[in-house]
């Protein structure tokens, strides 16, 4: 696609309330169709612990993605004039210009790729609204994500099980730890500085409510495998149902400690209070 396409400017976040925009809408519709006509590249942002090796796994049957986890080149095919390796930041993605450059020297290749996101992404600077961009987020209850662990550089090593009465003061570490402190929102909000626990500001919830109307598909994680199938629905795609690899009983129960049950939700609140939101986004309402 050329880089005379008629653009769309489209304010950034000065959208408000819940329903989506009709010059929204229409560009969410434009973005599917051309990914039906193959002219769209399809990006996942992931979240750590957000099924981003399954939507990966999943993806790959439909054609080329990166062969390092979706993200990088890991010895496989790459366009010669991309960063070596990784995709650079997505942040650069940042105009039109930019990201129709960036989609045009990558969809040759590949019709999926991710980025991973551990720390704040600084994704408010990305062009969403480029019409050859087809974007999906999964989202996580933040306490799910809480115990599958993460890249937590010292609690990822540490705890290997669920709570339990020998490694209570490793949770209770984990729960204070940075790392840990509303992981998703501070990802998603408009600054670095939206991890302060209980106290984290509703302007930078607001802010990361702000970014998620924008992207073209949001998923929940608690029905990733009706979701998916209603991405390929949407997309073309015949994706077949995927039970969950794994059954794990109710956060709370595997908590099993009221004190550090109510302190997750407490010092997690405007995480969880995003992600209570975003269902209303959601392909799948689960």
């Amino acid at each position: 696609s050329s880089l005379k396409e008629k653009r769309v400017e489209v304010p950034q976040d000065k959208f408000s309330g819940e329903e989506i925009p009709l010059q929204e809408k229409s560009i969410k519709e434009l973005q599917i169709e051309n990914y039906k006509k193959g002219t769209a590249l399809l990006v996942n942002v992931h979240i750590t612990h957000h099924a981003g090796t399954a939507i990966c796994h999943t993806m790959r049957q439909f054609g080329p993605s990166p062969k390092f986890a979706c993200m990088g080149a890991g010895g496989g095919p790459w366009p010669p004039e991309a960063e070596t390796g990784r995709k650079g930041l997505f942040s650069t993605w940042s105009s039109y210009e930019e990201a129709a450059s960036r989609v045009q020297m990558f969809r040759p290749y590949f019709h999926f790729l991710s980025f991973e996101f551990i720390w704040w992404g600084n994704l408010h600077q990305v062009y969403f609204e480029y019409d050859n961009l087809v974007t999906i987020i999964p989202l996580r209850h933040p306490i799910d994500r809480f115990l599958a662990g993460g890249k937590c550089p010292q609690w990822g090593h540490v705890i290997k099980s669920d709570p339990n009465e020998t490694n209570q003061a490793d949770y209770w570490g984990y729960a204070n730890s940075d790392c840990a402190d509303n992981y998703a929102l501070r990802i998603l909000a408009n600054n670095s500085n939206c991890h302060d626990g209980a106290d984290t500001s509703l302007e930078c919830l607001e802010s990361a409510k702000n970014l998620l109307r924008r992207f073209t598909f949001v998923l929940d994680q608690d029905c990733l495998g009706e979701s998916m199938v209603a991405l390929g629905n949407a997309l073309n795609l015949t994706i077949p149902y995927t039970a969950p690899k794994k059954s794990h009983r109710p956060a709370r129960d595997r908590i099993n400690n009221d004190t550090l049950w109510e302190f997750l939700n407490h010092r997690f609140r405007r995480d969880i209070e995003l992600y209570e939101w975003s269902k209303s986004l959601s392909i799948v309402k689960c």
